[in-house]
């Protein structure tokens, strides 16, 4: 998945609704898989819209320039 937001709608939580939507879908149809987020070191709008929607940091790239997050599905 990949996304952007147009620049007049930034900073108003998209992605993180965006976010949790998509989490939701998945672990609906998908219920015994974690989910593995990719995203740049830089880029900081990311890298918090996706700790606000439970993802936890599970590491890093061999060059450091992005990192790596993990969501644990949740669906009983």
């Amino acid at each position: 998945l990949n996304y952007q937001i147009a620049s007049e709608f930034r900073g108003k939580g998209l992605a993180s609704i965006m976010l949790d939507l998509a989490i939701k879908k998945i672990q609906k149809h998908w219920k015994n898989f974690d989910i593995i987020a990719y995203t740049m070191s830089g880029n900081l709008a990311s890298n918090k819209s996706l700790l606000k929607s439970g993802f936890k940091p599970y590491g890093n790239n061999k060059n450091k320039k992005s990192f790596i997050y993990k969501a644990k599905n949740m669906v009983q």
